[in-house]
């Protein structure tokens, strides 16, 4: 419990420690006159004997998380008629190679279908543009799903923010990749250079009116339980 919400209300155990390694490791005391040194040290060594009294008895209850966010979004998925089923809420690794694999999936995937996951991956920053692990996750999966059809893969962040943008993720299907190339945007330039919410973000601008917006955006959702990523297949049996 005391890694949820920076644990306010989990006695922190190694609270005089900690602070003491902290200024010990900005050498707060040959910054500070010596008074001012003087009633942190007292303050310091107050808090020790705090500690030491009794604590009250706190219950702690999760209200939300991953596997209820997921299973939501799965049982919304039902209700639309597909067939679906929730994979792992523990996925994580590079926003890119999930991104393939995630296509993989999908290509494989029965028509009617419905596959959930759960979890929060990485984006190894070695380029220069704007975007998010979610939006470089569907990136990676338009140019793996390409030409394939009757498919949709989504990822998107559950507080709303994906990286600094204002976007919470992205949608893309098999003729994502090949519509962007009809405007002339490179995606495979963009996803070297991390650059997936601009990838995005112009390719809704130039294909407004011709295709749905491949960007989610919903605004800060004041909670933050991860990332979901949908795969559906949309196709006839």
């Amino acid at each position: 419990m005391n890694v949820i919400g920076s644990g306010p209300t989990v006695p922190e155990e190694d609270l005089v420690v900690g602070a003491v390694q902290v200024l010990g490791r900005y050498d707060i005391a040959r910054q500070l006159e010596r008074e001012e040194w003087g009633r942190l040290a007292l303050a310091l060594n107050q808090a020790r004997y705090l500690h030491k009294s009794p604590r009250p008895t706190v219950r702690n209850f999760i209200v939300g998380d991953v596997r209820g966010a997921a299973t939501a979004a799965l049982v919304a998925a039902i209700r639309m008629g597909f067939v679906g089923q929730l994979l792992t809420v523990h996925l994580d690794g590079q926003a890119r190679e999930i991104g393939r694999l995630t296509a993989g999936i999908a290509r494989d995937l029965p028509p009617g279908q419905c596959l959930v996951m759960g979890g929060e991956t990485t984006v190894a920053v070695r380029g220069k543009g704007r975007g998010g692990r979610n939006q470089e996750l569907a990136l990676s999966a338009a140019l793996a799903l390409e030409r394939q059809p009757h498919v949709a893969v989504f990822s998107f962040a559950t507080d709303g923010e994906d990286g600094p943008t204002p976007a919470a993720g992205a949608v893309v299907t098999g003729e994502t990749a090949r519509l962007a190339r009809s405007y002339g945007i490179d995606p495979i330039a963009h996803l070297m250079d991390n650059g997936s919410y601009t990838f995005f973000s112009r390719l809704d601008e130039l294909s407004r009116g011709r295709a749905e917006p491949h960007l989610i955006v919903t605004g800060a959702t004041a909670t933050n339980v991860n990332d979901l990523i949908v795969i559906l297949s949309y196709g006839e049996p």
